[in-house]
């Protein structure tokens, strides 16, 4: 069984807190009732009471609280597959996160409009299988190709420039995606695609070789530019002493977001970095795609016109489904033994007579 919020785990380590405190209020009750009277007469004018009442009553408490903390963090249930005729694509996304894609060229920045003309896409697309790939000096396999857009979503909220360092190496991502999409040997290359989003800013990787063998493949790139000829100042963000004690690996976007952030410069100059769409027309014309330059009221409809231009490949497909919640599991006895704590009466620890004792 698995959590959707495993950090809400940590709440456990305040039961034994919980437990030592009674221990002491206990002790810390006995040791103060006898300073002031002694062990007999504290005995004689002690109400008469079942101890094991309030033990009982601190279980179902606890209890209640372990419950409560295994349903606050979303356990899930096993994951369920089931078989379904699938006909699409498989397309792979290369998506450019180095800090130029931070660049306010254009509204708010060019990372998050790539990210918004990639949640159109997707939610565009019918039955084809699509994978993310995150890439800057070096790329990384963000998402693995799915048919599961609910899934693909959520992976692209969570694209952010700090996942990886260095320049832009087009190259590198194309390897990759070509590496991925000769995965299945069954689907035809007319059927597989990649799909390109960046500032075009490359540093120096000639990705014409890798799109040469691509097209002999007979795969196509679509490439889309993201900013402007124009182009911007590249915010990042300013580093305390501390932040290099103690470095959160997203502590560079939260800074930039919170406006904690100076320009770019390089050798006393401001860096201005520029939509550079050479390198993209090149590639999407040698694999015989299309380049699309995202301009101010852009719109997808020319994107998925290439997407559904691609040959379909017809099949099988495991297509994920939603895991089962199992928090209503664990809430029921939590409020059950909740409610067991607070109604158990004053009166049940204490005896009918409350005579002293002779």
């Amino acid at each position: 069984m698995d959590f959707l919020y495993p950090e809400y785990l940590y709440f456990f380590i305040g039961i034994p807190i919980l437990i030592l405190l009674y221990y002491l209020s206990v002790k810390y009750g006995e040791e103060l009732k006898n300073q002031f009277s002694s062990r007999e007469l504290s005995k004689k004018l002690e109400i008469p009471g079942n101890e094991r009442v309030p033990r009982a009553n601190l279980i179902f408490l606890i209890l209640s609280l372990i419950f409560m903390i295994l349903a606050i963090a979303r356990p899930l249930g096993d994951v369920k597959y089931h078989e379904k005729e699938m006909v699409g694509a498989d397309i792979i996304i290369c998506f450019d996160i180095s800090q130029s894609m931070l660049v306010r060229d254009v509204k708010p920045n060019r990372l998050e409009m790539g990210k918004e003309v990639l949640r159109k896409v997707v939610k565009g697309l019918g039955g084809d299988r699509v994978g993310i790939i995150l890439f800057s000096e070096r790329p990384i396999i963000f998402c693995p190709p799915t048919s599961d857009y609910n899934a693909l979503l959520s992976f692209i909220d969570e694209i952010d420039f700090d996942s990886l360092e260095g320049g832009t190496k087009l190259s590198e991502a194309l390897v990759v995606a070509d590496k991925i999409l000769n995965r299945k040997k069954e689907i035809p290359s007319a059927g597989k695609a990649i799909l390109i989003i960046s500032d075009g800013e490359d540093q120096g990787s000639n990705p014409e070789s890798i799109s040469k063998k691509l097209k002999s493949k007979g795969i196509k790139v679509i490439s889309i530019g993201v900013g402007t000829r124009t182009g911007g100042r590249i915010p990042v963000p300013i580093q305390s002493f501390s932040d290099s004690l103690f470095e959160d690996p997203f502590f560079k976007s939260n800074k930039i977001k919170r406006g904690k952030f100076e320009y770019k410069k390089y050798k006393g100059r401001m860096v201005i970095s520029r939509l550079e769409p050479e390198a993209l027309q090149e590639v999407s014309k040698i694999t015989n795609g299309k380049y699309i330059e995202l301009k101010k009221n852009y719109k997808t409809n020319e994107i998925l016109t290439e997407i559904n231009d691609l040959k379909k490949f017809k099949g099988k497909s495991k297509k994920f489904q939603d895991r089962e919640e199992m928090f209503q599991y664990f809430l029921f006895p939590a409020v059950l033994f909740l409610i067991i704590h607070l109604i158990i009466p004053e009166e049940w620890r204490r005896k009918k007579s409350h005579q002293f004792r002779k």
